[in-house]
């Protein structure tokens, strides 16, 4: 009987799997050297970067096809987001005075009461410019995005894989909320695709119960994938349920170009022919949407 490997990735255990099959995945960089794996349900775990052999060149792998040709990736039109006109200033109320009536203390009242909603919505705003989202010219827009902000802090905060990696999340539109946008700012270069992927995911998790038509990914404001809301809130429910592994092949299926194109076909054939092929394009989901622009 062939020997049968285990190996973890993000913090979840995967297998059993062949040695050949083991070499596979050190080849597309899911194994790094300072990952755990083990031989055998009773082996203990040791770093990859012990197994001899498991960073050599990866075997050659077996083929797998599409269904239906792989559709070129359109490229995303800049978004450009002017800035917001400040509120209108309150207009002057004319006092009307008489012999037998003195001026009200109206007019003052209304005057505070704009100061107040200025305040709160500069207040708002000023945080969310602060985190990389957008202001807005709609008041409850601009409190909803720095809700939304901290809803993705909150996910993030108490785990130290995610430091280095910058995130802004806001609705796309003034009045609307059925488009939310994930819009990456910047990635060290000590994280990994799985860091941010993971962040992405922690975000779902946050966003379960949350009604939107539309996930746009975008980087640094130019929006690179959308993905549609339901699957996006799956991916919520599930964050704990699903197997990783299964999240990680088959995401990149399910995104759409900007014009709302499929982005990576769905692939059919041999187990470990179509394993590659999924993470070839889960390599190349990352690539472009962030990697190629910072290199």
């Amino acid at each position: 009987m062939a020997s049968q490997w285990f190996y973890k990735v993000m913090g979840d255990e995967f297998g059993p799997c062949s040695a050949a099959e083991l070499k596979v995945q050190a080849a597309l960089g899911n194994i790094r050297e300072d990952a755990l794996v083990r031989k055998g349900t009773d082996g203990q775990w040791v770093s990859a970067r012990r197994v001899k052999g498991l960073f050599d060149h990866a075997p050659k792998q077996p083929t797998a096809t599409s269904v239906g040709e792989p559709p070129p990736i359109v490229q995303a039109v800049p978004v450009v987001v002017h800035p917001a006109p400040p509120p209108p200033a309150p207009s002057p109320t004319p006092t009307i005075t008489t012999s037998a009536r003195t001026p009200t203390a109206k007019p003052k009242k209304k005057r505070r009461w704009l100061a107040a909603l200025v305040l709160i919505v500069a207040s708002a705003g000023g945080y969310a410019l602060f985190r990389g989202s957008k202001a807005s010219i709609n008041p409850l827009q601009s409190i909803a995005n720095t809700e939304l902000q901290s809803k993705l802090d909150r996910a993030i905060e108490f785990d130290h894989r995610n430091v280095g990696i910058d995130v802004s999340v806001y609705y796309r539109d003034a009045f609307d909320k059925s488009v939310v946008v994930f819009d990456l700012q910047d990635v060290s270069g000590s994280n990994s695709r799985l860091d941010v992927f993971r962040v992405l995911l922690d975000f779902a998790e946050k966003m379960q119960d949350d009604y939107c038509e539309t996930v746009e990914l975008a980087f640094r404001g130019e929006t690179k994938f959308k993905m549609d809301g339901f699957y996006f809130r799956t991916l919520g429910r599930e964050r704990d349920l699903q197997n990783p592994a299964y999240t990680i092949r088959t995401f990149p299926e399910n995104l759409k170009t900007p014009s709302g194109v499929s982005a990576y076909p769905e692939w059919t054939g041999g187990l470990i022919g179509v394993l590659n092929k999924q993470m070839e394009d889960f390599n190349d989901f990352h690539d472009n949407w962030y990697l190629d622009e910072m290199k």
